[in-house]
C-alpha cells in the first residue's frame, strides 16, 4: 500500500481563516524593505526633464533597489531548482558575451545590453528570497500576491482614468512615458498606465492579475476574484491587440490547470457576455468611436466569430513588423549559430519579436539557451500542478498561465527584454523555484522519517529466532501516525472507520 508524502502544515487552516492578521506574522515580505523594493522595481517615476539619459537611469534605480534589498535578507538556500535556473541563466550570459566578443561591433552599449542578465538574475535571487523566508506558507503567498494585487488595481484605475479623463490625468502621465507616447491618449484612445507605452501596459496588465488567483482559490474570499477581473478587463482601455489575445489565452490556461468546473462555467459566461456586448456595439457602428484605435481589430474580430475571414497582413502595424523582422533576420542569415552580438550601433533595439531577436543578435544557440530555460520553468509549473497540494497547485496554475502569456506575447514584441515585464515574470520563477525547493526537502525529510521508522520497527532476525515467534508486524497506522499525514490527506482512503471485513 502507498502512501502520498504531504506536508503537515498546521498553521495552514488558521491562515485560510484569517489571511490577513496571518501575513504579518509568518510573511516576512510584508516589510517595508520588499515593499519598497517592488514598488521601486515596477512603479519608479521617470523625471521628464531627463530625455536622453532617463531610460538607463530609471534601470539603474530599478536594479540598484533590488541590490540593496538583497544584501539585508538571509542567504539564498541552493535547492536543485534554483541552482539549475542560476546556471542556465550564467550559460546564457557567457555565450552572449562570447557573441559580443566574435560579432560585428564591441560598444558600450553592446556590453550593457549583455549584462542586463545580471540584473535580471538578481530579480529572479529576490523572488527566491521571498518564498524562502515565508517558508512556503499559504499565508506568505497570499502576501506576496496581496503586495502585486495592489499594483495591479493601482495600474488598472489609472489606466481606465486616462481613458474617460486624459486632459486630467496627462500631469502624472509625463512621469511614466516619453515624449513619443504623450499624444497617444489623444489621437488613439490608448492608456499606458504606470508603463512605457500600451503593448508593455497590457501585457503587463495581464500578468499582474494572475496574482489575485491563489489568494482566491486558497481562501475562497470572491473580493479577489473581482480584483483579478477589475484589471483583466482593463486591458481593453489599453487598446492593444497583443493584450487582448494574452488576456483570452490566459484564462484558458487557468481554467485547463485548475481542472475546476466552475472556472469553466465563469469563462464562458464572461465570453457570452462579451460577444453579444461586441455585438451590439459594432452593430450599431459605434465601436470605432468607443475605441479609435481597436475598432477595427474588433469588427474583424465579430466577423470571425460570425463566419468571416480573419487575415492579420490586413492590418497596418502586422505588415509592419514584418518588415522589421525580414530586415532583422539577415543577420540571422549571415551568423547562422553565434549571431552577431548586440548590434546596438547598428540596427535598432528592437525586433517586435523576441525569438527574432535572439536569433538575430546570438543565433541558434542563443534562441535555444532561452527556450530551455522557459521549459525548464514550464516544468516547474506543471510539476507543481501535479503536487495537489497547496500552496503549491494553487501558484503553479497561475506561474504556468504567466509563462505562457510571456512566451506567447515574445511573438509580436520584445517581451522579456522590457524590464518591468521580465521583472514580474522573474519574480514568479523565482517564488516557483524555491517552493519546489521546499516540497522537494519536505519530501525527502518525511521519506527518511519514514524508513527510519520501518528499521526501528522491523525486529532483527536474530532477535526472532531468540523468542522463537514469528517476527512482529508493523502497525499500519501507527507508521501513518510517525509520517505526520493528517487522516483526511491520505489519498485512496474515505475518513471515518474502516469497515469490517466478513
Amino acid at each position: 500500500m502507498s502512501l502520498a508524502v504531504t506536508r503537515p502544515d498546521p498553521a495552514v487552516p488558521r491562515a485560510l481563516e484569517r489571511p490577513e492578521r496571518r501575513a504579518g506574522k509568518t510573511f516576512p515580505p510584508n516589510s517595508w524593505g520588499d515593499r519598497l523594493a517592488v514598488f521601486i522595481l515596477l512603479l519608479c517615476p521617470t523625471p521628464p526633464f531627463l530625455v536622453d539619459i532617463a531610460v538607463r537611469l530609471l534601470d539603474l534605480v530599478r536594479f540598484g533597489a533590488v541590490g540593496a534589498r538583497l544584501m539585508f535578507v538571509p542567504r539564498p538556500i541552493w535547492g536543485t531548482n534554483v541552482t539549475i535556473f542560476t546556471l542556465l541563466m550564467l550559460s546564457m550570459l557567457g555565450f552572449e558575451m562570447v557573441s559580443l566578443l566574435r560579432g560585428e561591433s564591441v560598444t558600450i552599449r553592446d556590453f550593457m545590453d549583455v549584462m542586463r542578465l545580471i540584473p535580471f538574475l538578481g530579480i529572479f535571487l529576490f523572488g527566491t528570497s521571498l518564498a524562502q523566508r515565508g517558508k512556503g506558507q499559504s499565508g506568505a503567498l497570499i502576501g506576496t500576491c496581496h503586495l502585486l494585487l495592489t499594483i495591479a488595481v493601482a495600474n488598472a484605475i489609472f489606466t481606465i482614468m486616462q481613458y474617460a479623463l486624459p486632459v486630467a490625468t496627462r500631469p502624472i502621465q509625463q512621469f511614466y512615458s516619453v515624449e513619443r507616447h504623450m499624444d497617444v491618449m489623444d489621437i488613439q484612445g490608448r492608456g499606458f498606465g504606470f508603463f512605457v507605452n500600451p503593448n508593455v501596459n497590457a501585457l503587463m496588465t495581464v500578468l499582474l492579475s494572475l496574482s489575485a488567483l491563489p489568494p482566491y482559490r486558497l481562501t475562497g474570499k470572491w473580493r479577489y476574484l473581482l480584483f483579478g477581473g477589475l484589471v483583466l478587463f482593463s486591458v481593453i482601455f489599453t487598446g492593444s491587440r497583443t493584450g487582448l489575445a494574452m488576456a483570452g489565452l490566459v484564462a484558458s490556461v487557468v481554467c485547463l490547470s485548475t481542472g475546476r468546473a466552475k472556472f469553466f462555467f465563469g469563462f464562458l459566461l464572461v465570453a457570452g457576455g462579451m460577444y453579444l456586448s461586441l455585438d451590439a456595439i459594432v452593430q450599431s457602428g459605434i465601436v470605432k468611436e468607443i475605441f479609435p484605435y481597436l475598432g477595427e481589430f474588433l469588427v474583424k474580430i465579430h466577423g470571425a466569430v460570425r463566419g468571416g475571414g480573419f487575415d492579420a497582413n490586413e492590418f497596418n502595424s502586422f505588415a509592419a513588423r514584418v518588415e522589421i523582422w525580414d530586415d532583422t533576420l539577415d543577420w540571422f542569415y549571415k551568423y547562422p549559430v553565434f549571431g552577431a552580438g548586440p548590434l546596438r550601433d547598428v540596427i535598432p533595439s528592437y525586433a517586435d519579436n523576441y525569438y527574432v531577436y535572439q536569433l538575430s543578435r546570438f543565433g541558434v544557440v542563443g534562441c535555444a539557451h532561452y527556450c530551455v530555460l522557459m521549459l525548464f520553468v514550464a516544468s516547474l509549473s506543471i510539476r507543481a500542478i501535479l503536487t495537489r497540494l497547496s500552496p503549491y497547485q494553487e501558484f503553479g496554475s497561475a506561474a504556468l498561465a504567466a509563462l505562457v502569456a510571456l512566451c506567447a506575447a515574445n511573438y509580436t514584441m520584445d517581451a522579456f527584454a522590457t524590464v518591468p515585464i521580465a521583472s514580474v515574470s522573474l519574480i514568479y520563477m523565482g517564488y516557483l523555484a524555491m517552493l519546489m525547493d521546499i516540497h522537494g526537502r519536505e519530501v525527502r525529510a518525511r521519506r527518511l522519517a519514514r524508513s527510519r521508522f520501518v528499521q526501528q520497527s522491523t525486529p532483527r532476525a536474530e532477535d526472532a529466532q531468540k523468542t522463537n515467534g514469528p517476527q512482529r508486524r508493523i502497525d499500519l497506522a501507527q507508521l501513518k501516525r510517525a509520517s505526520g499525514l493528517p487522516r483526511q490527506a491520505r489519498p485512496g482512503r474515505l475518513p471515518g472507520p474502516r469497515p469490517r471485513r466478513p
